[in-house]
Order: C-alpha cells, then structure tokens, then sequence
C-alpha cells in the first residue's frame, strides 16, 4: 500500500515540477551581438577569463551584430587586518575592469561599463590553503562580473 500511496504521490507532483517555467536568469539565448573580436589591457589573464565566462553564457543569434570586446582589468591585494605580532590575518581582493563593446561596422561604442567588486577571505593555516582560497574569491568576483556584464548586453539591443 505504501508503494501505491508514493508512486501516487511522484505521478501527481512530477507534471507540476516540469511546469513551473524554470529558466535560468544568467544565461541568454537568442542575444543580438556575436564578438568577433575581443582585446585585453592589464591583467591579461583575468581579462581572458572574463571574456570566456561571458561568451559562455552568451548565444548569438543568427544575423546578430557583430561587436569586437575590450576588456581592462586590474587586481590589487591589500591587508586588510593584521594581528598584534604583525602577521596578516585578513586580504581584500579588487577587481577593477572597464568593459567597451564596440560595433565594428558602425564603429560607435555600445556599451562603456566600469565594475569595481571586492571581496575579503581570511589567512589559512598553510600558504597552500591561503592561495586556494585566493584564487577561489578570484573566481567568485569574476563569475559576478560576467554575470552583471550578461544583465548589461542583454539590455543593450
């Protein structure tokens, strides 16, 4: 009885869940520019890591405007917190970039956007550890502003 009642339960809730009109905000489908270009100042890497979370999430439509993308990002690493010895206890990460999405016929400028993210993470007990976690706050601000850049171009046309 307790296998009729739960099969029940799945055939009755299983169309309700497909139903709901799920669709994931970060991610674009049908977008009216496709980058045929793209161009790093600062931080190379970091810039490069921007462009491929964006491009990612992005997915051209056919016929759509074609735009060449310049990114310029710098890091910086401050103490943020030290102990009474003087070792640090505290880093504050920011990422400065400056996005232009230009249109390559028309050669107008698009969109022109400065984001500033920080973020704090504390010193960990090994150095291998400490960096780990640096390089996941990293991640974490660049996924964040790959995702304001994708509410951006998404308003853009």
């Amino acid at each position: 009885m307790k296998k009729i009642y739960n099969l029940l339960i799945i055939i009755i809730f299983l169309p309700l869940l497909y139903s709901c009109g799920y669709t994931p905000i970060f991610s674009s489908q049908n977008v009216e520019i496709k980058f045929i270009s793209q161009a790093y100042e600062g931080d190379v890497s970091l810039g490069a890591d921007i462009y491929s979370k964006l491009n990612n999430l992005l997915i051209p439509s056919p016929g759509a405007k074609e735009v060449s993308i310049i990114i310029k990002t710098l890091k910086n690493k401050e103490t943020r917190s030290k102990s009474k010895t003087g070792e640090e206890i505290e880093y504050k990460i920011t990422i400065n970039s400056v996005i232009k999405i230009i249109d390559v016929m028309s050669d107008t400028i698009l969109l022109n956007k400065k984001i500033i993210l920080s973020e704090n993470y504390k010193v960990q007990d090994t150095s291998f550890e400490s960096e780990t976690l640096e390089n996941k706050t990293v991640n974490n601000l660049i996924d964040r502003i790959s995702q304001n850049l994708l509410l951006s171009v998404s308003q853009l046309l």
